[in-house]
C-alpha cells in the first residue's frame, strides 16, 4: 500500500537524522517526542476513497514497526482510535483535500498540583485528513527537516513537572535506544551518565569514563561510583545487550567473562598504584 510505505520511509528517515542530530548530546534525547527513535505500531485507517486516520504509538515490545491497515466506515471508529482525546469534528470527505492535521504526545496536568501524575498523557502521534494532505506532509524531504526542528525545539521535563512522568520519559528512551544499531557503546554510556541519578545505584559522585594507572599503563573504567562513607567504590563495567550473561551450561559467556576481566584489571591498578588514581 502506497501510505504505508510512504509513512514507514518518513519514520525511517526521520530516526536517522535524529541518530546524527544527538551526537555527543545523547541525554537530551528525552526531549524528543516519544514515538522518535523507538519501534512502533502505525495504526492506518482508509475511509472512503482518500480519507486517512493515522495513529502511531511506541511499541518497546516490537524488533521493528509494525503497520496496520483498517476500514474507516463511521466517526465512531475515530473516536476510538484518539481513544481519550475524542474526535468531534466533520467526516473526512467534507474536509479540504489539502487538509491534514496532527496531534502528538499530549500531556494534561491538574491545575491544582502539577507534581501530581498527568490526568492524561497520551504517548503517540495522531493524524487526520485527506490522502493529498497526508502525502505533503510524510515525505522524505520533510522528514529530515522535521528532524531538525524536533531537535532545535526538544522539550527537556521541567523541574516542577511529574517525577513519574520524568522516570517513565527517561527508562522508555533508554529501553529504545539499546536497540538502535547506530547506538554503540560509547553513545549508550553518554545516555547513562546525563541521567545517572535514574540509572545507576546511589552515590555521591559519578567517574564517567575514567582513566586509572600502573605505573606507565592507563585504562578507562565506564562508571566509578564513589558512595557513602564506609561504602567502598562501585566500579562498573557495561556490554552490550544483546550478549547473553550466561550459556546453556549456566557458565558465564565470552562478553560476561570479558567485563569480569576489565574489571579486575582496573582493581589491580587501583590497588597497584592507589595513590595517584585515589587522586
Amino acid at each position: 500500500m502506497e501510505i504505508e510505505k510512504q509513512i514507514k520511509e518518513y519514520l525511517r528517515c526521520l530516526d536517522e537524522s535524529l541518530d546524527i542530530l544527538s551526537l555527543h548530546k545523547e541525554g537530551e534525547l528525552i526531549g524528543l517526542p516519544s514515538w522518535a527513535l523507538s519501534t512502533r505500531t502505525i495504526t492506518i485507517g482508509v475511509a472512503g476513497n482518500d480519507g486517512i486516520v493515522l495513529k502511531v504509538v511506541p511499541d518497546k515490545a516490537l524488533d521493528d514497526d509494525v503497520v496496520n491497515i483498517l476500514e474507516i466506515k463511521s466517526v465512531e471508529q475515530i473516536r476510538d482510535l484518539f481513544a481519550q482525546l475524542g474526535y468531534d469534528g466533520p467526516p473526512i470527505e467534507r474536509l479540504d483535500e489539502n487538509f491534514f492535521a496532527l496531534w502528538g504526545d499530549t500531556v494534561m496536568y491538574s491545575a491544582d498540583n502539577p507534581l501530581l501524575p498527568p490526568a492524561l498523557d497520551n504517548k503517540c502521534l495522531l493524524g487526520l485528513g485527506r490522502k493529498k494532505g497526508f502525502q505533503s506532509i510524510f515525505n522524505v524531504e520533510n522528514a529530515k527537516q522535521d528532524a531538525i526542528d524536533f531537535w532545535n525545539k526538544r522539550r527537556l521535563p521541567k523541574t516542577h513537572s511529574s517525577y513519574v512522568v520524568e522516570l517513565k520519559t527517561i527508562l522508555g528512551k533508554f529501553h529504545a535506544l539499546i536497540k538502535r544499531k547506530a547506538f554503540l557503546e560509547r553513545r549508550i554510556h553518554r545516555f547513562i551518565y546525563e541521567h545517572k541519578n535514574v540509572l545507576l545505584p546511589p552515590h555521591k559522585r559519578c567517574f564517567f569514563e575514567h582513566t586509572l594507572y600502573y605505573g606507565t599503563d592507563s585504562c578507562k573504567a565506564d562508571f566509578v561510583l564513589e558512595r557513602e562513607q564506609g561504602l567502598s567504590s562501585l566500579l562498573i563495567e557495561l556490554e552490550s545487550p544483546v550478549h547473553a550473561v550466561f550459556t546453556k551450561t549456566m557458565d558465564l559467556t565470552a562478553p560476561a567473562n570479558h567485563a569480569r576481566q576489565q574489571i579486575s584489571k582496573w582493581v589491580l591498578f587501583i590497588d597497584s598504584d592507589a595513590v595517584r588514581n585515589a587522586s
